[in-house]
């Protein structure tokens, strides 16, 4: 039987989950796919990864397909994250009917986007996907999300509003943006294997912990920004999915849903 395949984003913000996995300082029988969001949800949907790291609205929309693993784990924060951010100019109510535009990947946060513009600022934009952070920027409106929201955190003439803290101030929860989940049929079929597989990513996370300034270097090397800011940026994101993490999963669910 073939091995697991385990997703795992190319973010920044996965770092901490893989690093160990990566480097062989956890032992690792399972094949890793490396994504971005859209392409790890479409991957689970068409069984070409048996377990991964997916967006939390990807995750809602596959229902009974998929289910968490047993020890929820995922990327969560609580206030500022720093890596979804909404890039307005003008007034929020101009936008209004207008168009806004969203990267392709960005299916949690273009839904969070979405549900803050009309439950919270009863605005109802017209949104856009776009495939590059200069064809966003012609809109009077865009949403940056990971890597991409970090080597950009400003542009001249627009104000930046952080949809994390908007939604941590409109909830007093913490906004979970991406949950590791396994296939239902496959944790049905290799329970043992899946368990396994957790355990995996749980031993990296907590290798990761107990070696941030390795983490640190590794990081540096591969993503342009300042150590200061990874550092800053990891130190924001909870990887372990408690009751307020599960709770802020089932009320953007239904908030989501909402008419």
């Amino acid at each position: 039987m073939k091995p697991l395949r385990i997703g795992l984003l190319t973010y920044l913000n996965t770092l901490p989950l893989a690093l160990g996995l990566e480097l062989g300082e956890i032992p690792c029988s399972f094949d890793l796919v490396r994504g971005e969001p859209a392409e790890l949800n479409a991957a689970l949907l068409e069984k070409r990864v048996d377990l991964t790291l997916m967006s939390s609205a990807a995750y809602l929309r596959l229902g009974q397909e998929a289910k968490l693993i047993s020890s929820p784990l995922g990327i969560a924060c609580m206030g500022k994250v720093g890596s979804v951010t909404f890039h307005v100019k003008g007034d929020l109510r101009s936008l209004n009917g207008e168009e806004v535009a969203v990267m392709a990947e960005s299916a949690t946060a273009a839904s969070l986007l979405e549900l803050l513009c009309r439950r919270l600022w009863c605005i109802s934009p017209r949104f856009i996907k776009v495939a590059s952070v200069e064809e966003a920027s012609r809109y009077p409106g865009f949403l940056l999300i990971g890597d991409r929201a970090l080597f950009h955190p400003s542009f001249p003439g627009y104000s930046s509003i952080d949809l994390s803290l908007a939604w941590t101030e409109m909830t007093a929860l913490p906004m979970t943006f991406a949950v590791v989940a396994v296939r239902r049929e496959v944790w049905e079929g290799r329970q043992s294997e899946v368990v396994l597989a957790q355990a995996a990513l749980m031993q990296s996370l907590e290798w990761s912990e107990s070696n941030s300034e390795r983490v640190l270097s590794e990081a540096s090397s591969r993503w342009a920004l300042p150590p200061l800011s990874i550092a800053n940026y990891l130190r924001r994101l909870t990887y372990r999915l408690g009751p307020k993490e599960l709770r802020a999963l089932t009320l953007f669910s239904e908030f989501s849903n909402a008419n």
